[in-house]
């Protein structure tokens, strides 16, 4: 999936799970969102594409890295970091989900750029306004 894509649908997720009454509470959940929905795809050099930056073990690093310096981002950046690698396991290349195994995920259901691309980042988009609007109401 292309990156306007993994935001919209990770800030969702993140907004659903966090569930922000306040701007000032909703700031860290649309940062921690944004951050965690693309941190993934910054890969470190010799790791390859879909490897140590999609796996457990990052999100799990990562995450704990940020409770110590933001910890009201933490929890939304886990939850748009996991949007993320489901939506890449969706695609015609393999995630390595359990690095530093050599194997990966792939379900081969889509190609990245093309329509389930636009499909998801639409509902990404309507996911985030309904839950904004169920917090509001």
């Amino acid at each position: 999936m292309l990156a306007k894509t993994h935001i919209a649908v990770g800030v969702a997720a993140a907004y659903s799970i966090v569930r922000p009454e306040t701007a000032a509470e909703a700031l860290p959940v649309i940062v921690g969102g944004a951050l965690g929905s693309l941190i993934c795809d910054f890969e470190f050099k010799g790791f390859g594409h879909r490897g140590f930056s999609h796996s457990l073990l990052a999100l799990v690093l990562e995450t704990a890295i940020l409770q110590l310096l933001v910890p009201s981002a933490a929890l939304p950046f886990a939850a748009a970091f996991a949007s993320h690698v489901l939506l890449d396991i969706t695609n015609k290349k393999s995630v390595r989900l359990f690095y530093p195994a050599k194997w990966g995920i792939c379900l081969g259901w889509f190609y990245a750029d093309r329509l389930a691309n636009k499909a998801f980042a639409t509902i990404g988009i309507i996911w985030l306004l309904l839950t904004f609007i169920m917090i509001r109401t």
